[in-house]
């Protein structure tokens, strides 16, 4: 049977794709549309903080992190108290995996905004990210709390119980996660990584195989489901 570890790694590869997906996600986006590709990079004299954070969210977009760091820095010069400031700025940081000034920002805009679930979410995927899974677990339960009807909070805390090798945990959020969207194939994948881990190959196969069956494509989970049914069959 194939360790943990190559589970884990997987486990880490889809938290960072999922938090970098979400970047644009934000309860105070503006309106206004990014700038275009060909229009110049610098900023006009009299810029706003709401023209600047555009110019960093169209920088995010290109993954030009550096750029969109520069920006939502001087849209904070202009406007402290603008969450979304700290939000996509953490975000920038996120995607450079510079994880201790992400939790900086992510921490002042939950300051700004402390009922928000998105912001403990994308803190908790940072002090993962980080290597300190305790307090990625604190701010996901802070998330579930805000949002119980959120699958991703269930199943980032899942990946973190299951990171920690608390399988018992993991298996009830992912479960939790399967009865608010049970057309979600990745609970059922990792849900069947830790009953791989735990040794209980029919549980895993049904797991992977419910994988398949929402997602045919899913090679991880045809992966594993191999793995399982010969370990099964020794």
């Amino acid at each position: 049977m194939i360790g943990v570890a190559a589970a884990v790694i997987v486990a880490g590869v889809f938290l960072l794709v999922a938090s970098i997906n979400g970047f644009f996600n934000s309860p105070k986006l503006s309106a206004r549309q990014p700038q275009e590709q060909n229009q110049p990079q610098t900023q006009p004299q009299n810029a706003n903080a709401a023209d600047l954070i555009i110019s960093g969210r169209a920088a995010l977009e290109k993954e030009d992190f550096d750029k969109a760091i520069a920006d939502f820095t001087q849209a904070a010069l202009l406007d402290s108290d603008d969450m979304a400031v700290y939000y996509y700025r953490g975000n920038a940081y996120f995607g450079k995996e510079n994880y201790d000034r992400a939790i900086a920002d992510y921490t002042q805009a939950i300051r700004l905004e402390p009922n928000s679930a998105q912001l403990y979410y994308f803190r908790g995927a940072a002090y993962f990210g980080n290597g300190r899974p305790d307090k990625a677990i604190a701010d996901y339960t802070q998330a579930i709390r805000l949002d119980p009807n959120d699958p991703n909070n269930y199943y980032k805390r899942g990946q973190t119980y299951f990171f920690i090798k608390d399988y018992d945990q993991a298996i009830a959020d992912f479960t939790q996660a399967i009865r608010i969207d049970p057309y979600d194939a990745q609970n059922y994948y990792f849900r069947g990584n830790v009953y791989i881990e735990k040794e209980d190959y029919d549980r895993a196969i049904e797991n992977y195989e419910a994988a398949l069956r929402i997602n045919p494509y899913h090679t991880y989970a045809q992966k594993w489901l191999e793995t399982a049914r010969q370990s099964r069959g020794r």
